[in-house]
Parts: C-alpha cells; sequence; structure tokens
C-alpha cells in the first residue's frame, strides 16, 4: 500500500509540470503520461513494463536535464531492476534512434541488452503520447485497475 501511495504521488505531481510545446503538445507531463500508459495498456501485460511506462517521466518534477537519471534515483527502490533499467535509459533509446549515442560500445551494449526489446517499446509509446487536447483517464488508475502499482 505504502509503495502504491508514493507512486500514486510522483505521478499526481506531474499536473503541475508544463513541458515545452514544441516537443510536447499535450503541455502537461501528466498528460503526456497519461496517453503513454494507455499505448501500454493495449500492446503488453508486462508489469514491469507498464510500471516504466507510468514512471518514465518523474523526474521532470525535479527537474527536465537528465529526468531519466533523476526518476530512476526517485524509484529504485519502489520497482523491480527491469523498471528501473528501462525508466533509466528511455532517453538514451531516443539518441539511439537519432544517432546520437555516437561510441559503438555504448549503441552495441545498449542494443545488447535482454531488455532493449521493451525499452523500443516505451520509446515508442513514449513518441506515441504526444496528442494535444485528447482526454485520457488518470494513468495510476488505468494500471490500478490490473492491479499493477
Amino acid at each position: 500500500m505504502i509503495r502504491y501511495l508514493l507512486i500514486s504521488r510522483m505521478v499526481n505531481d506531474l499536473k503541475e509540470v508544463r513541458q515545452v510545446n514544441r516537443f510536447h503538445p499535450e503541455e502537461s507531463v501528466f498528460e503526456h503520461t497519461a496517453q503513454v500508459v494507455s499505448h501500454a495498456v493495449k500492446e503488453t501485460t508486462d508489469k514491469d513494463l507498464l510500471i516504466a511506462a507510468l514512471l518514465h517521466d518523474v523526474g521532470k518534477a525535479k527537474s527536465f536535464c537528465k529526468h531519466a537519471d533523476i526518476g530512476a534515483a526517485m524509484i529504485q527502490h519502489l520497482v523491480s531492476e527491469k523498471t528501473h533499467w528501462l525508466v533509466a535509459n528511455h532517453m538514451r533509446m531516443h539518441l539511439f534512434n537519432d544517432g546520437k549515442l555516437k561510441r559503438a560500445g555504448k549503441a552495441i551494449k545498449l542494443s545488447s541488452h535482454p531488455w532493449f526489446k521493451d525499452l523500443v517499446m516505451l520509446s515508442r509509446w513514449d513518441m506515441m503520447g504526444r496528442v494535444a487536447n485528447i482526454t485520457t483517464r488518470n494513468p495510476v488508475y488505468i494500471l490500478s485497475k490490473g492491479g499493477l502499482t
């Protein structure tokens, strides 16, 4: 129960966090998270991956710079090793896709990781969750209905 309350609070804190419209026309991090989770629940039942979708941007409540690392530190003791790794690496996946992960060794290490396919899906939903003016349900509610938080 404490874990659920901590996760719920982290996500609900994102309601007040606004984003740059150029990258996120949906504006709030909370709405973006709701959209990401809405896509995720349609495509996977993997609990760790769903929780990563819910928590991937919680670090933005503290800072946009290095938010993946900050978020990973915030959730480290609340989630599985897999969820933690997915949150910590979700921005590296964007760099990988954009050809900006310059060192071949880093790209090879990331792409050969056993959870790389899950990271690809998380990145995909992250990109899909950028639509203005749509209404989605609270992401914590969506996942709690499946007993996932």
